[in-house]
């Protein structure tokens, strides 16, 4: 984290780390506290797999499957900052990423069909946050 505060201009957080990300945040504040850099200039990005689905019901046996194919190599499906459930959760999620300063995403769609996840990502979730910017 100290050469992040020293010479990046973004920095992302691996998928399987996504539950340590505002320890993160934290490290690398007081590195660019010590160097005298606001941490702000530094865009904050959080790789993530989503398992997005109409509703609940539906969102938990995708997160269990995700959980046994990727165990933690894609962070924990079910984890406090997981993007997983339906539109309205998901939205929730990514939520908590960008009160703790992610402005940037690299997502990694699950399920039988990815475009179908997709679509409705870009349909239910993207809207939210669109007019947010």
């Amino acid at each position: 984290m100290k050469l992040v505060a020293e010479h990046a201009d973004i920095w992302n957080n691996a998928a399987g780390n996504q539950a340590g990300l505002s320890h993160k945040l934290d490290v690398l504040k007081g590195h660019c506290d010590a160097i005298g850099r606001d941490p702000g200039e530094i865009t904050i990005s959080q790789q993530c797999l989503v398992t997005i689905a109409p509703d609940e019901a539906s969102a938990g046996p995708m997160a269990d499957r995700a959980q046994s194919l990727f165990g933690g190599h894609m962070g924990d499906p079910k984890g406090p900052l997981a993007i997983t459930g339906s539109p309205e959760r998901c939205c929730e999620q990514i939520q908590k990423h960008i009160d703790l300063g992610c402005t940037m995403f690299m997502i990694e769609f699950f399920g039988k069909d990815t475009l179908e996840t997709g679509q409705l990502f870009a349909e239910q979730v993207l809207p939210e946050f669109s007019r947010a910017a």
